[in-house]
């Protein structure tokens, strides 16, 4: 596979100028480098931080004529190949709803002390929590109950290091997606999720999205509950969910075919123009 296709069909500029890096297919990476540098990676990064992250991942190879964002490239390119962490499932995820203008997507979301990895909205919420082969099990019972009352329906997505362990900690109507070689394998789809705790949902709500969303005299949860019924905070919440993360996503959903797999929650995050963190 040709790496200018392979990155540039999605993510670059067509006339982008690059050196010729078919090169790094045919290195050998130091996998214990690729697992480092995924931890100290940024799109903020400078040169010479990405050049020394470069040569750990192949240290016998010199990339001295490289741009800024050449090396972007060729990192991305290693993680992509060779990473199996919680950012590259997040990246493959990403890609099944950024061209649906039904979505809404986030990334990262508080729930009670957990934190959902990645969650989309349309005519329902669904969240995804990833265990990714370098994460470990220990919090998934307790992430499982709080996503339950908040959210429509859920899913694990689990590698398959973890997934015949993963799937019998989580609830009969979770989905279970299975990430191998790259891709998912979607093993059950989801049910809706019956247990939804609505003061759970308006206590994710701020003030002010409580008083858009209920009316300025309807910040207070308990006026809320006796207001509205059940369904009408669902969608209320569900409503305000996708008002907040809007424009961060539509950013990202217009920008993605300039913005490199690693760095698609960065840009999420932070709504920059994605020539002046590349250099373009």
């Amino acid at each position: 596979m040709n790496m200018h296709k392979f990155l540039t069909a999605e993510h670059i500029l067509l006339n982008l100028p690059q050196a010729d890096m078919n090169l790094i297919e045919t290195l050998k990476p130091d996998q214990r480098a690729i697992n480092s540098i995924a931890k100290g990676y940024s799109a903020l990064s400078y040169y010479v931080q990405l050049s020394a992250m470069l040569k750990k991942v192949y240290p016998s190879t010199s990339f001295a004529n490289f741009s800024k964002m050449e090396l972007h490239l060729a990192l991305n390119y290693a993680l992509v190949k060779h990473y199996r962490g919680e950012e590259i499932l997040k990246y493959q995820l990403t890609k099944r709803y950024i061209n649906d203008s039904k979505f809404i997507g986030a990334y990262e979301i508080n729930v009670n002390s957990s934190r959902v990895d990645f969650l989309v909205i349309n005519g329902h919420t669904t969240s995804f929590e990833i265990k990714s082969s370098l994460d470990n099990l220990s919090k998934l019972r307790k992430q499982a109950k709080d996503y339950a009352s908040v959210f429509d329906y859920n899913c694990l997505v689990a590698d398959e290091i973890h997934f015949e362990k993963a799937k019998t900690m989580v609830p009969d109507e979770w989905g279970l997606w299975c990430y191998v070689d790259g891709t998912y394998e979607i093993f059950r789809k989801p049910l809706r999720n019956s247990h939804i705790n609505p003061e759970a949902q308006l206590e994710q709500l701020s003030k002010t999205e409580r008083k858009v969303a209920f009316g300025e005299a309807n910040i207070d949860v308990s006026q809320i509950r006796m207001k509205f019924s059940d369904q009408q905070i669902n969608s209320l919440f569900r409503k305000a969910l996708k008002d907040r993360y809007r424009e961060r996503w539509n950013f990202l959903s217009a920008y993605h075919k300039q913005i490199l797999p690693v760095d698609y929650q960065f840009f999420f995050n932070n709504n920059i123009q994605p020539k002046n963190i590349y250099n373009l």
